[in-house]
């Protein structure tokens, strides 16, 4: 074990080895570089290792001193900015010349995606919108009950995601009335489910205790709002 130095022996050790840094900087400098050259994986690998054991110490310490200089890096990084913004930009331009191609492909798969979805969210509105209308208009010539609060949106919330049929497993593409138009069921929230177009025809008017049981038990079991509604009809009888 090594001979543990004195404050003042340490003050000087320091003192001395600033005065040969200073007289031998530049060799310092050289030297240093040189061995991270001739080291730069080992040096790379050390620093990662470092980083990944502390990483939530490292995080925190980044953290704590933004928060403590938060002006004082703002400005700091505004000042870098200005007076290098003529290099950014060059550095920027350059960039976008040497991967140019690959750029406009990064865009126009994004502008494609955007596309797509935007047709997607926009036929899923288009829909709603006619069955909201459609079936508002049955309602009304049948003088059925109609909620204010029902829809293009509501129409949208129930078919959205693509749901399955709630009397079935296959694909829902229509919006069912669980208590049906013909028999003056209301146009409400709790009135509406997702149902293929199987079902939806089947069932047409039919109460759910007039129609195929099967189908009753598995909507039942799947949706509240079936559930309910069968619940009231059996105490009913």
């Amino acid at each position: 074990m090594g001979r543990l130095l004195t404050p003042e022996q340490k003050a000087r050790r320091a003192a001395r080895d600033k005065v040969y840094y200073e007289a031998h900087k530049i060799d310092v400098l050289v030297r240093t570089r040189a061995y991270r050259e001739a080291h730069r994986a080992e040096l790379a690998a050390q620093q990662k290792s470092y980083r990944d054991a502390h990483r939530a110490e490292l995080t925190a310490g980044r953290r704590a001193h933004y928060e403590a200089h938060r002006a004082e890096v703002v400005a700091s990084r505004k000042s870098y900015r200005d007076a290098h913004r003529a290099e950014a930009v060059a550095q920027s331009k350059a960039y976008y010349e040497a991967h140019r191609a690959e750029i406009a492909a990064q865009r126009s798969a994004q502008r494609k995606g955007w596309s797509e979805t935007y047709r997607a969210e926009a036929l899923v509105r288009s829909k709603a919108y006619g069955r909201k209308h459609r079936n508002r208009r049955r309602a009304e010539r049948k003088g059925c009950e109609i909620a204010p609060d029902v829809s293009a949106g509501t129409y949208a919330r129930i078919m959205a995601g693509d749901p399955a049929c709630t009397y079935c497993p296959a694909p829902a593409t229509h919006v069912d009335h669980i208590w049906p138009f013909d028999l003056y069921g209301a146009e409400t929230d709790a009135n509406l489910v997702p149902a293929c177009g199987s079902c939806n025809s089947g069932k047409k008017a039919k109460r759910l205790t007039e129609w195929e049981w099967a189908r009753v038990q598995y909507g039942a079991a799947h949706s509240p709002k079936v559930a309910a509604e069968l619940a009231r009809l059996v105490a009913a009888h």
